[in-house]
């Protein structure tokens, strides 16, 4: 995360970290035993070579499995949103709060974001968990930055210097202590041209609560 501080211990005790054979992504804690994160950390990776470390205990688990959205396009990043099933429970921990349906479009309003990706692009990951504050964009003027890019499933925010970036894949974008976005991708990280985007978490509540009942 470009630009961040360092997050308070327990200010994000849903947050977790995925580890993808040296990779780095991350995630959100929506029940004991269920992360939400973007489908794009999945590619090419099989469950079993997972694992995560979460909760404000910092407790480690392996994934039993994750269900990538049925509409997930690597091409253009349209419904990069996943779920991971977690081996076994973490228990006593703070969920994220998830959007209703009906959400708005949280254009103008200021969010966090939150990770321990990499401080600068192509940089080093962050060893302690960073938080910034961004501003949500309207989907139409973050169009025009990324040439027609960006779809109703996506949400754009940004401000000066601040950014989510590589290993912040799946991290929340936070309004109001909600969870709006997810993590998505950008070109470069806090480059005034091109904002982040994230996936639009209130467009998927309901294939959301599908997918936890057959997990």
């Amino acid at each position: 995360l470009v630009g961040g501080t360092a997050a308070a211990p327990g200010e994000f005790p849903f947050q977790a970290a995925l580890n993808l054979n040296g990779g780095l992504c991350g995630g959100t804690l929506i029940s004991e035993s269920i992360i939400l994160t973007a489908a794009h950390c999945l590619s090419g990776v099989t469950a079993n070579t997972l694992s995560l470390r979460g909760g404000a205990n910092a407790v480690t688990r392996r994934v039993r499995k994750f269900v990538v959205h049925g509409s997930y396009n690597s091409k253009t990043n349209d419904n990069d949103i996943a779920l991971l099933a977690l081996s076994s429970p973490i228990k006593n921990v703070a969920f994220v709060k998830l959007p209703s349906a009906s959400a708005s479009t949280y254009a103008g309003n200021s969010a966090v974001i939150a990770g321990w990706g990499t401080t600068s692009s192509g940089g080093r990951i962050s060893q302690t968990l960073l938080k910034a504050t961004v501003t949500v964009l309207e989907n139409a003027a973050c169009n025009k930055k990324y040439g027609g890019k960006i779809t109703s499933n996506m949400i754009c925010a940004a401000a000066p210097g601040k950014d989510t970036c590589q290993g912040d894949s799946g991290d929340p974008l936070l309004v109001g202590g909600v969870q709006g976005g997810i993590t998505s991708f950008g070109y470069g990280c806090a480059d005034s041209k091109f904002p982040g985007v994230y996936t639009r978490v209130s467009n998927y509540v309901d294939w959301i609560k599908r997918t936890l009942a057959n997990i």
